[in-house]
């Protein structure tokens, strides 16, 4: 986002430096006095030379300059200067003119069909007092020679950049292919020329407002009225509130104003920010960012961007960036009408609290605040984080801190490659297998050691998330699970965003951040984070309490669950992958039921819902092909017959509905639930059913009757541990819980509870019937 508004900003300083200053010369030349002498005679190229020379920096700027105009132009300028300097003689002084007579003087002899409005005049001699000194409305010859020299230094910057005026302005296509000599070429003298623009502003006499500069592209504009359709000019004029807004972001909070000090860090900044965008658009968009040379520039970018916004923070009296500040920019950003941002600005202003005083903001522990952790509670003890009120050096180093711990954690990854082939020739180019993959991720010294810890505690597990190169998950024990470059790169930026959120909402950094937080944290965290997963795609707007669904699936049914009351960080990182996962089908599903299936009215999200008896339709003609990743659903679809699938589907239907709607057309929030479910049963079952029958018998059902207690103790009111373990092992048997309206049933139950010894014959629970008491359960859930 920052970055496509640096693109437009270059523009703006650009066609600022380099026409305001030749508009300058331009009129400085009209001082010229016309009543005592001979009226000066001009023929051949020097005449009307500067209405020439609009087309010339229009021409420029769109990137079809040819060589020797630019040259052409500025003689043009310096010329009517130095004949000026030599002949002219002001009204009231022979070394002093007035802004009238460089006007008549220029109408005369350089201007011929255009006309310089008061206006224009005013702001070109506001520029003039600002870069050179002396009097708003007069001009000296001592001040012409400085503008000469002025002149020849742009001359000597706009040359330089002209062969790759294209690739500044971002009019090679991004498909193009750019010659990598000439980007970095390009690159090296874009930033050269922002640094001299900037050391030859800073040596401005006095304090410039951008209203005036505002005026001056305005009144400028008017030059091109009725010959050209360009509008460059007004354009940058436009855009006037958003760089107010970003120098106040970056040098001063007063942005509506540039100090002579504030010239020399302003171009600074503009040259390092956007040199890195381009550098990514041209020369890293069709390479990976992940590994090698792209990840090398990705480190580059993070020092450098952090760098900047740590000399934005130390320009500011309080050492801080203020939230007006930030949200002026972002507003300012969303006003500008030339920007596709992912996100609504009203997201990314509700953003800035919890990322800035959560998630960025360091625990800080202190002798009032180091008191013993209460477990119950993750944001009890151990430390405090300081108010900041807005963008700190402390948030700064906190995001660059987690960004260059995920580059270094690919970094590793890149030599555990490296040495695992080494050790072994035959793995060249395919999947490391996991027993090597630990010992020797174990054997790295991090700098950064959070990201690495965590990542080799997800690699120690017996169960854990790996990806196929389509990106769907596998289902398998540690014993045969193998990493390549795709799936290491899916898990590291997945569980880096969910320790990086996670630790906004703990007190202690190390145990409870791995532990978790509770039903009630995680809805905050839900709270803070929703408007950002909606923009994103992530979540529908109708999914304003999916939190509680989120919480309880983390807890019973991924590789991590442990069914306690809190969502810990594997848990998180499960839950993230799954949900990715999940969507590689759940896309394919999409696609083809909202192609086949007559469009019904849209949901709360604006989305099209669906007839189910439609969707169940398509669902089953190609099951085998959506889940051929999914082998334990292959077998148990391969065993349906007629009635099995009715069943099947009425099931997993019914465990993806929302309870306020029971019957109705889906929506697709529901359609993607009921792909999730079908992950969530594949894990419990990869997980538990120790001898691969498909089926969980009553001694792996206790075994992972630990991971459904805490719900059945909700939904059934039980207290009592042997009752809700009979009540487990009877939903296992039959599907739904006892009825008790029912004598029948009541009678049926009375006997379970009494015969236990009974059970081994009955629980066989297929992932059916796991689907079944998920929809019977799915109000809790």
């Amino acid at each position: 986002m920052f970055v496509k508004f640096v693109s437009r900003l270059v523009m703006l300083t650009a066609f600022f430096a380099l026409t305001a200053f030749g508009l300058v010369a331009c009129q400085l030349n009209t001082q010229e006095a016309v009543d005592a002498e001979p009226p000066l005679k001009l023929a051949g190229p020097m005449e009307n030379c500067l209405g020439d020379s609009l087309g010339v920096i229009e021409n420029y700027f769109k990137g079809v300059s040819k060589v020797g105009e630019v040259d052409s132009a500025f003689e043009c300028f310096a010329g009517a200067l130095e004949l000026f300097q030599t002949h002219g003689r002001g009204s009231s002084s022979k070394d002093s003119f007035s802004a009238s007579e460089l006007r008549s003087f220029l109408h005369a002899h350089f201007l011929k069909n255009h006309k310089i409005s008061d206006s224009l005049l005013t702001e070109v001699m506001r520029v003039k007092q600002s870069i050179l000194g002396g009097a708003a409305d007069r001009l000296t010859k001592k001040e012409i020679a400085s503008l000469l020299e002025v002149l020849e230094t742009l001359r000597i910057e706009a040359n330089r950049l002209r062969p790759y005026i294209d690739i500044i302005n971002q009019r090679v296509p991004m498909d193009s292919q750019v010659d990598p000599s000439i980007l970095e070429q390009a690159l090296s003298d874009f930033t050269y020329t922002m640094e001299t623009l900037g050391e030859l502003l800073g040596k401005s006499h006095q304090t410039y407002r951008l209203d005036n500069l505002q005026t001056l592209l305005l009144d400028f504009q008017g030059l091109y009225s009725g010959r050209s359709d360009w509008r460059g000019p007004q354009w940058f004029s436009e855009q006037m509130p958003l760089f107010v807004a970003a120098k106040a972001l970056l040098i001063r909070p007063d942005g509506a104003s540039i100090a002579p000090s504030e010239w020399r860090l302003l171009f600074s900044h503009i040259g390092r920010i956007y040199g890195l965008y381009l550098r990514f658009k041209y020369a890293m968009s069709d390479r990976d960012l992940f590994h090698g040379d792209g990840l090398a520039q990705i480190e580059i970018a993070v020092l450098e961007i952090t760098g900047i916004l740590d000399e934005a923070i130390h320009a500011k009296t309080d050492g801080k960036i203020s939230y007006q500040i930030l949200t002026d920019f972002i507003n300012a950003i969303g006003n500008s009408g030339s920007f596709d941002l992912p996100l609504q600005t009203a997201t990314l202003e509700k953003l800035l609290t919890p990322l800035l005083e959560r998630v960025l903001n360091p625990i800080v522990v202190t002798a009032r605040t180091s008191r013993p952790i209460d477990p119950k509670d993750p944001l009890s003890a151990k430390g405090e984080r300081i108010p900041q009120g807005g963008l700190t050096k402390a948030n700064l180093d906190r995001a660059k801190s987690i960004l260059l711990g995920w580059v270094e954690t690919q970094q590793f990854w890149d030599r555990l490659e490296t040495e695992a082939v080494k050790q072994d020739p035959s793995l060249a180019g395919k999947p490391i297998p996991l027993k090597i993959v630990r010992p020797m991720w174990a054997a790295f010294s991090p700098v950064y050691p959070e990201p690495w810890e965590d990542l080799k505690s997800i690699f120690d597990r017996p169960y854990l998330p790996s990806t196929r190169a389509n990106g769907t998950l596998i289902f398998e024990s540690s014993k045969t699970i193998a990493y390549d470059r795709a799936s290491f790169d899916g898990l590291n930026w997945k569980q880096q965003i969910v320790r990086t959120i996670g630790y906004g909402y703990v007190s202690d950094p190390n145990g409870l951040r791995i532990k978790g937080i509770t039903e009630d944290q995680f809805k905050l965290v839900f709270d803070d984070l929703y408007l950002l997963a909606v923009d994103l795609g992530f979540l529908d707007k109708s999914d304003g309490d999916i939190w509680k669904t989120g919480f309880s699936i983390s807890n019973i049914f991924l590789f991590s669950s442990n069914g306690d009351d809190r969502i810990g960080y594997h848990e998180a990182t499960d839950l993230f992958m799954f949900s990715f996962a999940s969507s590689v089908i759940r896309e394919k599903v999409h696609a083809k039921v909202l192609a086949e299936c007559p469009h019904q009215p849209v949901d709360r999200a604006g989305k099209v819902t669906i007839k189910a008896s439609c969707w169940r339709k398509w669902l089953k003609k190609d099951y085998l092909t959506y889940f051929a990743d999914l082998p334990g659903w292959i077998k148990q679809a391969n065993r349906f017959d007629a009635d099995g699938w009715e069943r099947f589907l009425d099931n997993i239907e019914k465990a993806a509905r929302k309870a306020d709607n029971p019957s109705g057309p889906l929506t697709q929030s529901e359609m993607s639930r009921a792909i999730s479910i079908h992950h969530y049963m594949e894990a419990l079952f990869t997980r538990w059913d120790a001898n691969g029958t498909g089926r969980l018998s009553r001694s792996e059902g206790d075994k992972a009757l630990f991971l459904f207690k805490r719900i059945l103790k909700d939904a059934s009111g039980f207290d009592d541990d042997e009752e809700v373990r009979a009540l487990f092992h009877w939903l296992l048997a039959y599907g739904e819980p006892p009825d008790d309206g029912d004598l029948g049933d009541i009678i049926k139950w009375l006997w379970w509870k009494s015969n236990p010894d009974v059970w081994d014959s009955r629980v066989e629970a297929t992932r059916e019937r796991i689907a079944q008491i998920f929809g019977n359960l799915a109000a809790e859930l």
